[in-house]
């Protein structure tokens, strides 16, 4: 990692405060940007992950619209023939689909939303446990252009039985 003088003249500011604050905690960081000592820099990036790419926001985002429609839509049914455990979100493999997995862990656990998917399922902590992104791109496949084909918002609309049944149906090919 290269920092301009800037940067370092801006880290180092922020490095003297945060000393301030917690004596003994960073002035050896304070000391290595100060002084130029390029093989120490990366320590100020040891507790940052990479970045998520956006498309993997985004796609997460889908998938978790499109369980929020099958979800609430199950449960408007007046009867069903549909397993309650067939229309639960199965989460992402933490160890194959990381980025996936990350980003639906964060939106769902620490930010609070799509709270139904959560509700009743066992997988509270969204490790699927093997891979599921080419099951929900199946499904994302018929989802995507039906949502366009009826111009609906995907947080706005009720399926039928026979949609659901359909797109579970993608889920389990």
């Amino acid at each position: 990692m290269e920092l301009t003088v800037v940067e370092r003249i801006i880290i180092a500011n922020q490095l003297r405060i945060l000393e301030k604050l917690y004596p003994g905690d960073y002035k050896e960081r304070l000391t290595f940007i100060e002084r130029g000592y390029t093989y120490n820099y990366r320590e100020l990036s040891s507790g940052l992950n990479s970045e998520t790419p956006l498309d993997v926001c985004n796609e997460v985002i889908d998938i978790l619209d499109m369980y929020r429609s099958i979800t609430i839509s199950y449960k408007n049914l007046p009867e069903t023939d549909i397993s309650p455990n067939d229309i639960l979100f199965s989460g992402f493999d933490m160890t194959s689909e990381e980025y996936h997995y990350g980003y639906a862990t964060f939106y769902l656990n620490e930010l609070g939303r799509y709270e139904e998917l959560l509700q009743g399922n066992p997988r509270r902590d969204l490790n699927s446990h093997g891979p599921t992104l080419r099951r929900y791109r199946r499904m994302l496949e018929w989802w995507k252009p039906f949502l366009e084909e009826e111009q609906l918002e995907s947080i706005n609309y009720t399926l039928n039985e026979e949609q659901i049944k359909e797109l579970l149906s993608l889920w389990k090919a």
